[in-house]
């Protein structure tokens, strides 16, 4: 389970490594829990990408509990083609790629958590977009009860490949791979996810998990709701 993840917010890097601009002005946080809005890329057209301001927790169309997203913020992709929280998500090709530096993984602590990141981003570095994780999702744009359009997306897990029983790790798209994940079919997209290689090079931390995310936030209120996408994928 990814329970919070640190996104890419330089859009200098955002442009150079896929080519998009962040055409409205969004405040994202450092770090992206449940309910909170981060920077995707989905597809536009047939080999384009958009960036979009989106909140983690997937909200469909027809759901009108925004509540929802407090259980849909991960999606096994084993059974996204069977739950129907999911299904019609995956089946439409709503594929994401969430840019992150980092994320974090539950700890058998209560109160703790792991940090794992690749080696350190340096921006002045030249191979420094490599090192930016493409963590996996789905989006979809649901609706406020007061009928406002939201923007959400869930992140994809995969089992640890050495323990079937261990935690669930997130699901990366290789970098040569990211324009096939966006515009895959369904059964295609399924063999082009990895987890991650996280070697003896990586960053692994033992952290305390921040008070503000101890308790849900999501109120049935509009202010609270989730941010609202300026620039809606077609």
């Amino acid at each position: 389970m990814v329970v919070s993840y640190c996104p890419l917010l330089d859009r200098g890097l955002l442009r150079q490594r896929y080519g998009v601009t962040a055409e409205f002005s969004s405040q994202w946080p450092e770090e992206v829990a449940p309910e909170l809005p981060a920077p995707v890329i989905v597809r536009s057209g047939e080999a384009g990408c958009q960036l979009i301001s989106a909140r983690l927790g997937l909200l469909p169309h027809w759901v009108r509990d925004p509540t929802v997203v407090r259980k849909t913020f991960n999606a096994r992709l084993e059974t996204v083609q069977e739950r129907a929280i999911f299904k019609d998500t995956w089946q439409r090709g709503q594929r994401c790629v969430a840019p992150a530096i980092g994320f974090h993984m539950p700890h058998a602590q209560v109160g703790q958590r792991w940090w794992l990141a690749p080696p350190s981003l340096e921006a002045t570095d030249a191979e420094a977009p490599a090192s930016v994780l493409h963590l996996a999702g789905l989006w979809a744009r649901g609706w406020s009860p007061n009928g406002e359009a939201l923007m959400t997306f869930t992140l994809l897990t995969l089992p640890d490949p050495h323990d079937a029983e261990g935690p669930r790790w997130p699901a990366l798209v290789p970098d040569h791979q990211l324009n096939a994940w966006l515009s895959a079919t369904p059964d295609e997209a399924v063999s082009l996810l990895v987890t991650p290689e996280a070697g003896n090079n990586w960053q692994r931390l033992q952290q305390a998990v921040p008070e503000r995310h101890a308790a849900t936030r999501i109120k049935n209120t509009p202010k609270d709701l989730p941010f609202r996408s300026r620039a809606l994928p077609p």
